[in-house]
């Protein structure tokens, strides 16, 4: 997903969570894709995943290092089946 990370009183160095919930099909789970931030925006650690009834979270803690406005592509999340398939959802803008 593409997302604007814009928000009021944040600074450079803040940490800011983008977030993205997903439905999630009865008998699949879902794992964060691996994401490469590029500068001026450095990934502070694993995405975390939120479960809730039928869906899931999935936040990436993120700083930038340039004020302004800034504009992330991040990857969307993978779901799993229990037979070992894979459906991938597209990133977002």
């Amino acid at each position: 997903m593409t997302v604007p990370l814009q928000r009021q009183a944040a600074t450079v160095g803040d940490t800011i969570w983008v977030t993205r919930t997903v439905e999630l099909p009865p008998g699949r789970t879902l794992r964060a894709a691996e994401w490469e931030a590029t500068d001026p925006v450095e990934l502070l650690g694993p995405a975390r995943i939120t479960l809730r009834e039928g869906a899931a979270e999935v936040a990436y803690a993120v700083s930038v290092w340039r004020t302004g406005s800034h504009t992330v592509e991040v990857p969307g999340p993978l779901l799993l089946a229990a037979d070992g398939g894979v459906d991938s959802l597209g990133s977002r803008t």
